[in-house]
């Protein structure tokens, strides 16, 4: 017998996706041109493209070649059923497998904004689970059923589907012949170890480092996020900013209640306040520039031949809002949800006149 890979089911949450500012618009931005993320965004996309569907394909082949196992190709009928099924599951918003008698891995991710996936993302996430394995008791072990389908040697054929409405994403993988079978032998034959020639790899699949329910960024975090605001800044003119304690007690605050309630709102704090919501269906460590990533990817849609309040754009403003001086962070993940609320003093987004004017300037 076999069994399909496990996967993480989970309610779907319906965050209020709200602007940048409580009663005052923030602005500000910084980041070099050299690193700042590219405004490459995608709104509702049923089929992935080209570029998504050979990072798919490269990255199960990567890790397959350091367990010496062939690489797969893909099969029209497996990327047919896969396609359909993640059309399925965007439709409905439920995380479960298809009835297919073949292997399956599915993917859910969710972001408050809307960005591009990346092709290896979901089959890092999969590989992930190689933490969790033991080698020496081969089997099916609980919380590895993904990886190891990833790495099973006698699969020969993969199938790709993707979905999304521009925030929540699903990927299917469907794998002919299907792994994870439990026939005694089975797991020891295909899921073999890392092989020593393979040691090349070790530098570009992703670290089994991984959180649970955290509360409070580490000291890792804090400086990712003080660093990503700061070197935006720059770029526009803006001085550093430094931590507030208050601040930093105010946003840690806010972000933990908005975890336990998962709802995406403003506290009634009179600071300035960005808000940041992502999900992933696998456990993985949060970086620190992200969410500032994110929140400055907006730049895009500033026009600054008319300096002022616009729509869509009150996340990046604040980050590189001129008056402000003072930041706070907070932090909360249950694993999977992750929210980080930045707040700003003095606020930026005034709308007084001249205001924008004076405090978001264009790149130097």
């Amino acid at each position: 017998m076999y069994r399909k890979s496990s996967v993480l089911l989970s309610s779907h949450l319906q965050p209020v996706w709200i602007n940048s500012s409580f009663n005052t618009e923030r602005l500000a931005s910084s980041s070099l041109d050299t690193w700042h993320p590219e405004a490459d965004f995608i709104g509702r996309q049923t089929m992935a493209d080209e570029t998504f569907k050979k990072q798919f394909l490269d990255a199960h082949n990567n890790y397959r070649a350091a367990h010496g196992a062939q690489k797969l190709t893909y099969n029209s009928e497996l990327n047919s059923a896969a396609q359909k099924w993640a059309e399925h599951l965007l439709k409905t918003k439920t995380m479960k497998h298809s009835n297919t008698e073949d292997g399956e891995n599915i993917h859910f991710s969710y972001n408050s904004r809307i960005v591009t996936p990346q092709g290896n993302g979901a089959v890092d996430a999969w590989y992930s689970e190689i933490k969790d394995y033991e080698f020496k008791r081969p089997g099916w072990q609980p919380n590895t059923g993904h990886f190891t389908q990833v790495v099973w040697k006698d699969t020969k054929e993969l199938g790709l589907g993707f979905a999304t409405d521009g925030h929540t994403v699903f990927v299917v993988g469907q794998y002919r012949p299907a792994g994870n079978i439990t026939n005694a032998g089975y797991f020891e034959k295909n899921v073999q170890q890392k092989a020593k020639a393979s040691s090349s790899l070790d530098t570009w699949h992703p670290k089994a480092d991984f959180i649970g329910r955290q509360t409070m960024a580490d000291e890792t975090f804090k400086k990712q996020f003080l660093d990503a605001h700061n070197n935006y800044r720059a770029a526009h003119g803006a001085q550093k900013l430094t931590y507030n304690s208050e601040l930093n007690s105010a946003a840690q605050k806010w972000a933990e209640e908005i975890l336990s309630t998962k709802t995406m709102k403003h506290s009634n704090t009179e600071d300035g306040e960005n808000i940041f919501y992502s999900f992933n269906s696998q456990k993985v460590t949060p970086q620190g520039n992200a969410a500032v990533d994110d929140w400055y990817s907006e730049i895009k849609d500033y026009d600054f031949s008319r300096p002022g309040w616009q729509e869509n754009t009150g996340h990046f403003t604040q980050v590189v809002w001129k008056d402000t001086k003072e930041l706070g962070l907070g932090f909360a993940t249950d694993g999977h949800t992750v929210f980080v609320v930045g707040q700003y003093r003095p606020a930026g987004n005034i709308t007084n006149e001249g205001y924008y004017k004076e405090n978001v300037q264009q790149k130097s």
